[in-house]
């Protein structure tokens, strides 16, 4: 990539000489550092072997589409477009020339509003009291102690139901910036099918009693909202009870977790991992054991966006399943790449 026509052509200021540069490097102010950096200490390599603060040490990297993203606050797929074009001066971030195009159109009607769920009146937050003990046993039998049950409730928004479709679920919430658009049920007992969601049709909403969902399930990412800065590892799970598990011992250690409810993805979900890929160092596709096919079809509609797979350490074939002690060693394990 040449940098330095990039550079020029979206008018970023740089340096090539002065205190503490390098030959062979151009120099801009630090776009992680924000305004702690009121000088020009992020340098980035003219032959492409990555870019780095002076002032910050973690902040650096190889690829150069997240600092093309950080740089002109563009969306992944159009950082990539950018990196990887041979020709940059004729391109222009779609969601920068959206904003130049409106500009010229005058202001725009508010033709869409963006509403959000509320929970049905019986619907109610899990808390130590008795009426909620058959869903706290639940998340104990799921390897959580009390404590930490709890406060997954708290962190997660998990609510229990007496709805006749929702009954003896843990009711999963699934929100967006906008607020609540949809959740799912899972079963306490054995019963089939283990989940059940809320439905995105108007006439099984009429039916039941319930709201209709703002978005089809398929379309969402578990935790999307609570994306909203620099972290180190985002792991993609098959189900919500991985996630949960995965991000809430792995928050502390910069390492988060999502889900797609189910094997497949969706090009909306596509969408919202470009959105928030460049917010991560490594981002891993982490399926259950046995499904490597599933994993091969998803990894092909990632790779653009450099999401590699992940493999759960033995005995282990579900991550919503492993002991506290053995998600902590696979994090150490992720960390120490």
């Amino acid at each position: 990539m040449d940098w330095i026509k990039f550079l020029k052509k979206n008018k970023i200021d740089y340096v090539e000489k002065g205190p503490s540069t390098a030959k062979g490097n151009v120099y801009v102010k630090c776009v992680f550092c924000g305004e702690a950096d009121q000088g020009f200490h992020l340098g980035i390599s003219l032959s492409n072997k990555g870019w780095g603060c002076w002032k910050n040490t973690s902040h650096r990297g190889i690829s150069p589409v997240k600092l093309v993203q950080r740089l002109l606050k563009c969306s992944w797929e159009d950082a990539k477009l950018i990196a990887d074009s041979q020709n940059q001066a004729l391109l222009l971030p779609s969601g920068m020339l959206l904003k130049e195009v409106s500009a010229l159109l005058g202001p725009k009607q508010n033709v869409e509003v963006n509403n959000s769920l509320s929970f049905p009146q019986n619907f109610k937050l899990i808390r130590d009291k008795a009426a909620c003990a058959p869903f706290l046993h639940y998340l104990e039998s799921r390897l959580y102690s009390r404590k930490e049950a709890l406060q997954l409730c708290v962190n997660y928004q998990l609510h229990c139901s007496t709805h006749d479709l929702f009954s003896y679920r843990v009711i999963v919430p699934v929100f967006e910036k906008q607020g609540l658009v949809t959740f799912t049920g899972r079963h306490v007992g054995s019963v089939i099918p283990k989940y059940k969601t809320l439905s995105h049709s108007l006439e099984n909403s009429k039916v039941t009693g319930l709201p209709q969902a703002l978005l089809p399930i398929t379309d969402c990412l578990l935790n999307f909202d609570k994306f909203q800065r620099d972290e180190k590892v985002l792991l993609i799970c098959e189900g919500p009870f991985d996630a949960l598990r995965l991000d809430y011992f792995g928050e502390p250690s910069g390492i988060r977790a999502t889900c797609l409810f189910g094997k497949t993805i969706s090009a909306a979900q596509i969408n919202k991992l470009s959105q928030i890929r460049g917010q991560f160092e490594e981002c891993f596709l982490l399926l259950d054991r046995g499904t490597e096919m599933d994993a091969v079809a998803l990894i092909q509609k990632l790779a653009w966006l450099e999401i590699k797979t992940s493999q759960l350490p033995q005995p282990w074939k579900d991550p919503g399943e492993m002991e506290k002690k053995a998600v902590l060693h696979y994090f150490s394990l992720l960390l120490s790449k």
